[in-house]
């Protein structure tokens, strides 16, 4: 990141962007559900959004242990931590069983509603683009109604496979969490899906996470809260 004064090439300053950054919890050990030293540890390097990640054995969400999801919330909020989304654990949301797919939805509710205990907004799902998860999703959406949380798909390698179900499911409630290359400094935030669509469509080629440059894609978005309150 190149920094002129202590300014980086956007205008932001270094501890400016640290204050927004997040990180994923995936970066500890899944074996076990979170601890204390994990919190200050994250605490400690200034990041102050996370979101929780339920993937592993047991990974570090357990929709069953409320004293668990109690302690979280409150060494998050003392450490001055938010819980912004959750990764929700690979439940079989696409699986042609039937019996195993309507076990997934069960313990995707669950999760989703532990998730809004925790102060989440939304919730990451491995979903797929097919006729299982959809009905899947449909599903979860309708008895999650009412509720304050999303669900969103995470994209594969054709993205327009993605977007085309997301658009399929039809609800203000689901999205999809996207992986690109590289930022594209074409549009504000807006809610016009075909401009969109095109921003998306533009980033659809290589492998997004192995080469994202993640400085420029932090400036590039941090620069569109600029002036705002949040």
């Amino acid at each position: 990141m190149t920094e002129t004064n202590g300014m980086s090439a956007y205008g932001w300053t270094s501890d400016e962007i640290v204050e927004r950054l997040g990180t994923s919890t995936i970066v500890f050990e899944r074996d076990r559900l979170l601890q204390a030293r994990d919190i200050a540890m994250i605490a400690e390097r200034g990041i102050r959004h996370i979101e929780v990640c339920g993937l592993g054995n047991p990974g570090h969400l357990d929709a069953a242990d409320s004293k668990y999801t109690s302690w979280l919330r409150a060494e998050c909020e003392s450490a001055g931590i938010k819980i912004v989304s959750t990764h929700c654990p690979g439940y079989l949301f696409n699986s042609d069983d039937e019996d195993n797919r309507k076990k997934a939805v069960e313990q995707g509710i669950a999760a989703a509603k532990n998730s809004e205990e925790l102060g989440a907004g939304v919730m990451v799902c491995h979903f797929r683009p097919e006729e299982p998860s959809e009905k899947s999703v449909h599903e979860m959406l309708d008895r999650l109604e009412g509720g304050s949380i999303k669900l969103t798909i995470e994209n594969g390698q054709d993205l327009a496979d993605y977007t085309a179900f997301v658009d399929k499911v039809g609800s203000d409630r689901f999205g999809m969490v996207v992986f690109s290359t590289f930022p594209i400094p074409v549009l504000r935030p807006t809610d016009h899906h075909e401009v969109v669509h095109s921003a998306i469509a533009a980033g659809n080629a290589g492998r997004g996470l192995a080469e994202t440059d993640i400085g420029a894609g932090l400036e590039q978005a941090l620069s569109y809260f600029e002036g705002k309150p949040y």
